[in-house]
């Protein structure tokens, strides 16, 4: 289990509260409220719209999360989770935020009447009748989508077989650690029966209050995966944790799916456990799954497909190229099995005995290969009792480091960097002019107006400065682009360099940036990438003109000496 969610499952039974299935659903409710606190709060949006709509004898909240203005390309109508019993639109308001953000679609969040006051068929028929309002009053005929947590996974679930044989049409399901059945005698109701936040007991408490009557629960409505025939239904993307009683159906589930023939994207953190998105801002592993989550949507949603992995093919090694060692080929075994099991950040990896039993090693070639990997920013080595490797996320100081070094022992001076930006960011403009997502477009609009209402203060100017490339390199969809600017902005860093920007000169960059921005949200490639190249251009004559002798100067690593 991740370190900081074992912590927090540890402050939980320590804290002598009573387990959920011993309390009243409003106990219950308040104390999920007061979970909302765990959550990191979310990006800002165009617009949030708070909203009712009408169901069955009865109006109910919801809350329309726009990322642009007007219509959007695509809908998503969401379903918080809760066990059918708890949770409001505050419970899914930050996922909610970063899917309308960075999948640039609506999303229309469902405050469901909740049960035992109001229980099954009540809550599904709510979120369906939402679904049909929502494709006339908010998608208008776009692109629409379904999706929830936990319970709501459910209720999406459902939702989508009912759409399927009576409209509306979906695009897409989001199935983020899904109740699709009701048997709580699978191995991972067993294994996980006292996991941290939901357990077993704790299960069976909210299947009692919605659907009482255990003959019932057969019904598809109620366990998606009892459905006859999963075919012509959207398709999907299945969120499981490993530390989960949900989590062998909702495999179970992607896996039906796929044999109807519906493409099925599955994505399993094996460290983390249910309703894992509600713990942002305590457990660091979650706010790195928020990404992963919002590119599967944009993805399924949006303009661009996905291509097929190219095939590898091994070749033999050259006359003159190095051998690799044993350590280092021992380091790439690692990092595939990291990848093949799904560990994140703050995963710890087996202990050394039972890596030197698997891997078939001696302890000096381990202990070289995690060496190696704790270089490459893929593990740290923690000390102590409890220690040993812990998985890590490389970021683009380890490639910045790597370019450096390289660059410090070829003798290549400061401008090498300057003329590299010269061949790349037009290409990354033009790329971004056809590929930014709404949500990253609003955050360069942003960029420009930080930097323009800070022009007096040179530190404000520097972080905008190096914030615009970065938003402009992210966003042209290429990952590429995105490290190595990265990179490269780490290495010729303004201030650390020695190149000084007076007002005069950061109004005149803060105009270019305009002037690109323009360009890129006008969706003209060319445009920008003309933009981008005089913007570049003008820099390097500024820094030839003020500054000869730092462009000259040989890169060293840490900065001139």
């Amino acid at each position: 289990m991740d370190a900081e969610l074992a912590r927090l499952a540890a402050d939980a039974a320590s804290s002598g509260a009573a387990p959920l299935h011993l309390i009243t659903p409003e106990e219950a409710r308040e104390r999920v409220r007061r979970g909302d606190a765990l959550c990191s709060g979310g990006p800002r949006l165009h617009s949030v719209e708070d909203v009712t709509v009408p169901v069955d004898g009865a109006v109910i909240p919801a809350r329309i999360y726009r990322p642009v203005p007007g219509t959007p390309p695509c809908t998503m109508v969401y379903f918080h989770g809760g066990g059918w019993v708890t949770g409001d639109l505050e419970y899914s308001d930050e996922l909610c935020r970063h899917l309308a953000h960075d999948a640039g679609c609506a999303v229309v969040s469902v405050e469901y009447r909740l049960a035992p006051e109001h229980p099954f068929p009540v809550p599904l028929a709510d979120a369906y009748a939402s679904l049909v309002w929502a494709a006339d009053a908010v998608a208008a005929g776009g692109r629409l989508a379904v999706g929830g947590d936990s319970a709501g996974a459910n209720l999406a679930a459902a939702c989508a077989l009912r759409a399927r044989d009576h409209g509306p049409r979906l695009a897409f399901q989001l199935l983020v650690y899904p109740v699709t059945d009701h048997d709580f005698t699978r191995p991972s109701y067993v294994r996980e029966a006292d996991a941290f936040p939901i357990g077993a007991e704790a299960m069976r408490w909210f299947w009692d209050r919605y659907a009482p009557d255990p003959a019932v629960r057969d019904d598809p409505a109620l366990s998606p995966l009892r459905a006859v025939s999963l075919a012509g239904l959207p398709p999907a993307h299945v969120v499981l944790a490993g530390h989960d009683p949900l989590r062998d159906e909702g495999a179970a589930y992607a896996e039906r799916l796929r044999n109807a023939g519906v493409p099925v994207s599955l994505r399993e953190y094996a460290g983390l456990g249910h309703g894992f998105f509600r713990l942002t801002g305590a457990v660091g592993a979650t706010r790195d799954a928020l990404p992963e989550l919002t590119s599967a949507v944009a993805e399924a949603l949006g303009d661009r497909t996905a291509k097929a992995p190219e095939r590898r093919v091994r070749k033999p090694v050259s006359a003159g190229v190095r051998p690799k060692k044993t350590a280092e080929l021992l380091a790439q075994r690692i990092v595939t099995d990291i990848d093949r099991r799904g560990n994140t950040v703050g995963d710890r990896l087996p202990p050394e005995r039972e890596m030197l039993v698997n891997y078939g090693v001696g302890r000096g070639t381990l202990r070289e290969a995690l060496r190696f990997l704790e270089l490459q920013g893929i593990i740290a080595l923690r000390p102590g009792p409890g220690g040993g490797p812990v998985v890590q996320r490389p970021d683009a100081g380890n490639l910045a480091t790597a370019l450096t070094l390289l660059l410090q022992f070829g003798g290549a001076p400061f401008r090498t960097i300057a003329e590299a930006r010269s061949g790349l960011e037009p290409m990354m403009a033009r790329l971004a002019a056809e590929r930014m997502a709404p949500g990253e477009l609003a955050d360069l609009r942003s960029s420009v107006d930080a930097m323009g209402d800070g022009l007096d203060d040179q530190a404000v100017f520097l972080e905008e400065n190096k914030r615009f490339h970065d938003v402009i390199a992210h966003g042209s969809g290429n990952a590429l682009f995105g490290h190595m600017v990265d990179a490269l902005l780490g290495i010729l860093d303004g201030s650390a360099i020695g190149i000084d920007y007076p007002k005069v000169r950061r109004t005149a960059v803060h105009r270019a940036h305009l002037r690109i921005y323009e360009a890129i949200a006008s969706r003209d490639p060319a445009a920008s990438a003309e933009a981008m190249t005089a913007h570049i251009d003008e820099y390097v004559r500024y820094a030839e003109r003020k500054f000869p002798d730092v462009l000259a100067a040989p890169i060293v690593w840490g900065g001139p000496q």
